[in-house]
């Protein structure tokens, strides 16, 4: 039922909800079981701040809490974020399932949808404010616990879980999780710890080992708590930080003066569209490279007022380091005036002593993904507890991490 007041608002927030999933439908975010579910659920009184037209907008997020410096704690993801993870999730009816972040409560509510009347959902949050708002949006939804507590260690009181799903970006696959999971059960994590942003649906197999069986990209809050972001960042930009490289093997003395060298840019000839496509690429990057200088970048508030990179996603993107030079993967729309129509090829800007060199380097790597790699299987990720030999991981390690080793192995040879 429709938790608005009033007639007319009402009927306006159902088209905009019927609107929203077929625009979804069109766009190839949508099952048609997670479908039927946020048909029923009105997003709208769950972001109660914005419009219903904002609340409906298939592709914005609406932030519900910021820092005093302004950065989101918290939010309803997009709707096609939403969609798409729902849809690597796919929780059967009558299943336990666990969420790791609550937020609005929306999600929440959309599983249990699915699960139906003789499955249950448990959403954890460490912020109270956060827990007060879902348990008041909720209310009435039998079927939802809110609890409020560290996600990071999951919650043993409803355990086992036939499903997990975490809706924060995550630094490791915690130990906690794997320990909560029934067998046979789904894990879909975003790690932000890759290089590139994706949500991933792992399955645990009798060896112990969590493998994917989907990845998508998308990317979301980071955890907090325990759960909070590790590692080292190398700071690039010489009177202020105007680019961060998300690496703690990046040398930051180094790369500081990188951007003080003109750019270069290479062209790949090799054009990608669709996001499985990009989600293959980046893959294939991670298991041809792995944490041999691969990274994740992005722009500081000054780099994007001096447009120090042309990006090719607002937030920054994949890059690779080498001693002082760096380049970063890019695209025609971001890297010229080109149309947004345009065709996608693909290019790598780098800067540095070292940066023709570097750029040419990977330049041919793309080239020979698109030769051969490209039409085989997508590759997949791997968590492999801590302290396993390198004998026996499968692949090319991407990190380490406190509960995991997390590795990418593509189908044949790179």
């Amino acid at each position: 039922m429709d938790a608005t007041t009033g007639g007319a608002r009402s009927a306006s927030a159902e088209d905009l909800r019927t609107a929203m999933v077929e625009r979804l439908r069109g766009s190839g975010f949508l099952s048609e079981r997670v479908a039927t579910a946020m048909l029923e659920v009105p997003r709208h009184a769950y972001v109660p701040e914005v419009e219903p037209a904002a609340a409906y907008a298939p592709f914005e997020a609406v932030v519900i809490k910021r820092s005093a410096e302004g950065a989101a704690l918290s939010s309803a993801s997009a709707p096609w974020v939403v969609a798409r993870m729902l849809h690597q999730a796919l929780p059967a009816p009558g299943a336990r399932v666990l969420e790791v972040g609550a937020g609005t409560g929306y999600n929440a509510a959309l599983l249990a949808e699915l699960v139906g009347p003789t499955g249950s959902v448990t959403t954890i949050d460490h912020d109270p404010e956060v827990v007060d708002r879902a348990r008041r949006a909720l209310a009435g939804h039998g079927r939802v616990a809110v609890v409020h507590g560290d996600g990071a260690y999951g919650y043993a009181p409803h355990a086992p879980y036939d499903m997990i799903t975490v809706t924060a970006g995550a630094y490791d696959v915690h130990r906690a999780w794997v320990e909560q999971l029934a067998p046979g059960g789904r894990i879909v994590v975003p790690l932000q710890c890759l290089p590139w942003h994706m949500t991933v649906a792992f399955e645990r197999e009798d060896d112990g080992v969590l493998r994917s069986v989907d990845t998508a990209t998308a990317g979301f809050i980071p955890l907090a708590g325990a759960g909070a972001p590790t590692g080292g960042t190398a700071c690039i930009g010489l009177e202020e930080p105007l680019l961060r490289l998300h690496d703690a093997k990046a040398d930051g003395a180094a790369l500081r003066d990188a951007l003080e060298y003109p750019p270069v840019l290479r062209w790949t000839e090799v054009v990608v569209e669709d996001e499985p496509g990009w989600n293959h690429l980046y893959l294939w990057l991670m298991a041809e490279i792995g944490d041999q200088g691969l990274c994740k970048f992005n722009l500081t508030p000054r780099g994007q007022e001096e447009r120090a990179a042309r990006v090719p996603m607002e937030w920054g993107g994949l890059a690779v380091h080498c001693g002082g030079s760096f380049a970063y993967l890019t695209n025609r729309a971001a890297a010229s005036d080109a149309t947004a129509g345009s065709p996608l090829e693909l290019a790598f800007i780098a800067h540095g002593s070292e940066s023709g060199e570097l750029a040419d380097r990977l330049v041919a790597l793309v080239r020979r993904w698109n030769d051969g790699p490209r039409f085989r299987p997508r590759p997949r990720i791997e968590a492999h507890p801590a302290g396993t030999p390198d004998d026996c991981l499968g692949g090319r390690v991407v990190l380490d991490r406190p509960d995991h080793r997390i590795t990418v192995v593509a189908d044949g040879p790179v």
